[in-house]
């Protein structure tokens, strides 16, 4: 080995392995079961620093704690000699720069090459790179930046704002629902989410809410309920009878409340009212459809612009100019970024003053209008895209090139940009930041450039620079906006500093520059060197809804009708890997999964039942106008029934919900694999999964 060989290499592999175990001093007295979990942590950090020989330098670092895009550094340099024609050679994690001229420059930190040579009076430089970074700009104005949205009238805040007021809620003005006061802070909520998982002793609470007079009668919910808190769960405008949700609530969710009027009688005067059971379109006169959020908050009025359109681009409403469009009105927070949109139009009801979009909403949910703002709101930091390739960034203030570290700070793998002074940022500055970032998967991109300069000595130079980037040839037709594109720069300068000194002419120190610069320059873009763009390939034209076939995702099924119970026989549920080809000879042989469902019925009359659980909320089919199954081997003497829609969960028919889940954390606990018994059959021990009859995990049985 070489005694310039000097190379230090360090680094470390951590292991950690964390063990928790739970157990109680009195287990008897409560539902969990003692439980256990085992979590194991890794991490790599390695550097290999230092020269071999006089000539190489060598810095590799590996951490894979650091963002995704500065897990790994390496750079090696090669340096020649004084008299060597090879000055430099660098490679990976280095800046690829030229020599800047009047119409071209390269300045950027990226994965490549570079080479330095130098031949009498003739020198080269020559950069290469492959990247996947995306060249991005973005530019701001001051701390605001500008927003352009075209929202459609679908897409609506759903589930967030409700009435309060339970009767005659048409007999009050459109902008109200029920007495013109409440007495404050009366309003309790309770909300059931229909996730039996997540109930916690002691706080969830078990009861029975009334709900909408259902033929005669009153419909109930029973189930497991949590008390929301105010101003953190939700807020009320008691002026208005309008409850706003300050958190996502789910499709399947019942909400109940009470409240007080204004003479302090409490609605409903025992218990609670159901204002959402879940998907149930009866209580769908509770929910508010009118509130859209413009995607930002804190938005400037001035400049502000905000139109309603139909689909055929005619304006129907204009902030602007309201008087002209009488049919639609527009309420806006400014500070929250939400927009009211109401029809005030006669004759006013509740049902058509808050649905301004009548065929935007459930079942149909048909777009026919866009909402078009634009608009400037504050930023406290500026946000560029995540995963920026390191260094690569050119962060100008009104023109000026800034320094990192010194005058912004910047997160590469969040994409936050900020500044070190924030005095140096007033209402009117110009920001512009110029960056790459990577993308998760994308194509490559290919540089390279290089510049020749001969330059016998001050007064003379005579260079030419060539600059190239284009993306990977694409082998298929590449769809609209994504196609591989090639850009190409070439110029050629010439320089002449003349430094006569004319002092001879009159006898004194008269010295004169005189500088002559000219330079040519070509550019030549191709936005898509396959020469050819996908439109559409209908590829997905075909809309589906496809069942797991895994044995996991089959169990034993409910008592259909008009068949004797002691009649039931058994199936045994299982898969098998096969051939798509030897379910359908056009389809691929590529190895699919299907359902293998294996009985020997003794009589005519047993039978047996399986079901897939599709959605715990539902699922709309609507649209779907076929019903795909294919089958293999079922005998003449056997029927196949298929049934889509609500089933019974009570497998066994005895009205008990049978489940491991002992403690209903949804967690398969220490001890709780033991299986559980519908009928005579033991389901499910020892086979390392939650075995329960609770299709959709509410916690409770649903029979009907």
């Amino acid at each position: 080995m070489s005694e310039n060989f000097n190379l230090k290499i360090k680094g470390k592999k951590v292991i950690g392995i964390k063990y928790t175990h739970f157990d109680y001093l009195s287990p008897q007295a409560r539902k969990e079961k003692p439980s256990s979990t085992v979590e194991i942590n890794q991490k790599l950090q390695f550097s290999a620093k230092g020269s071999i020989g006089d000539r190489i330098t060598v810095n590799v670092n590996y951490d894979d704690t650091a963002p995704r895009s500065e897990q790994q550094k390496i750079n090696l340099v090669y340096r020649g000699r004084k008299n060597d024609i090879i000055q430099e050679v660098a490679l990976g994690d280095i800046k690829l720069a030229l020599p800047k001229t009047e119409f071209t420059s390269y300045d950027k930190s990226l994965f490549g090459a570079r080479l330095k040579a130098k031949w009498k009076d003739f020198y080269l430089t020559g950069i290469g790179s492959v990247t996947r970074g995306i060249s991005e700009v973005k530019t701001f104005t001051g701390k605001t930046t500008t927003e352009e949205k075209e929202i459609p009238d679908t897409a609506y805040t759903k589930r967030t704002y409700f009435k309060v007021f339970f009767d005659q809620m048409d007999k009050y003005p459109p902008e109200f629902f029920g007495p013109f006061s409440y007495t404050q802070g009366t309003v309790e909520v309770w909300i059931d989410d229909q996730n039996g998982t997540n109930n916690i002793s002691g706080v969830t609470t078990h009861m029975t809410v009334i709900g909408e007079p259902v033929n005669g009668a009153t419909d109930t919910y029973t189930g497991y309920f949590d008390l929301q808190y105010p101003g953190q769960d939700y807020t009320v405008d008691y002026s208005k009878g309008v409850i706003k949700f300050n958190k996502s609530i789910g499709e399947q969710y019942v909400i109940a409340l009470a409240y007080k009027d204004a003479d302090g009688n409490r609605h409903p005067a025992s218990g609670y009212r159901m204002i959402m059971k879940g998907p149930d379109d009866k209580y769908y006169k509770y929910r508010l459809w009118d509130y859209y959020y413009l995607g930002s908050q804190r938005i400037s009025q001035d400049g502000f612009v905000l139109q309603i359109k139909d689909l055929s681009d005619n304006i129907v409403y204009d902030w602007e100019n309201p008087d002209r469009y009488p049919d639609y009105k527009v309420n806006v927070d400014f500070d929250f970024g939400i927009a009211q949109v109401v029809k005030p139009t006669s004759p006013v009801t509740a049902e058509t003053y808050y649905k301004p979009f009548p065929d935007a909403y459930p079942p149909d949910s048909l777009h026919r209008y866009t909402i078009y703002t634009r608009y400037t709101h504050s930023v406290g930091v500026y946000l560029l895209h995540p995963d920026i390739v390191p260094e690569s960034e050119r962060v100008y203030v009104n023109g000026k090139l800034l320094t990192r570290d010194k005058d912004y700070l910047i997160d590469y793998s969040s994409g936050y940009l900020s500044f070190v002074d924030p005095n140096l940022i007033g209402s009117d500055t110009k920001i512009r930041v110029e960056y790459e970032w990577m993308p998760v998967m994308g194509g490559q991109a290919t540089f390279m450039g290089g510049r020749i300069e001969y330059k016998p000595g001050r007064i003379f130079s005579l260079g030419s620079t060539f600059l190239s980037q284009s993306a990977s040839p694409a082998d298929k037709i590449p769809p609209l906006g994504l196609s591989p594109a090639s850009h190409k720069v070439w110029e050629a300068d010439l320089n002449l500093n003349f430094r006569p000194n004319l002092g001879s002419l009159w006898k004194g120190n008269f010295p004169l520059g005189i500088l002559f610069t000219g330079e040519l320059s070509h550019s030549n873009i191709n936005p898509n060197t396959f020469g050819a763009g996908m439109l559409e390939d209908f590829s997905t034209s075909k809309v589906e809804d496809p069942l797991p076939l895994g044995k996991d995702s089959w169990r034993l099924g409910s008592q259909p009708p008009d068949v004797d119970f002691n009649l039931r026989d058994k199936v045994t549920i299982s898969d098998e890997r096969i051939k798509a080809e030897d379910v359908n000879p056009s389809w691929s042989s590529n190895e699919i999964t299907v359902l293998k469902l294996t009985y020997d019925f003794t009589g005519t009359d047993n039978w047996d039942s399986v079901t897939c659980p599709i959605s715990p909320v539902g699922k709309d089919y609507s649209h779907m106008k076929y019903l795909e199954v294919w089958v293999k081997g079922i005998p003449d003497d056997v029927k196949v029934y298929l049934d889509i829609g609500i089933v019974n969960e009570d497998v066994d028919g005895d009205g008990i919900l049978d489940t491991e889940d002992v403690n209903g954390d949804g967690i398969l606990n220490p001890g709780e694999d033991t299986g559980i018994m519908l009928g005579d059959r033991l389901i499910g021990k020892d086979n390392g999964k939650l075995d329960t009859e609770d299709l959709d995990r509410d916690g409770i049985l649903d029979t009907t």
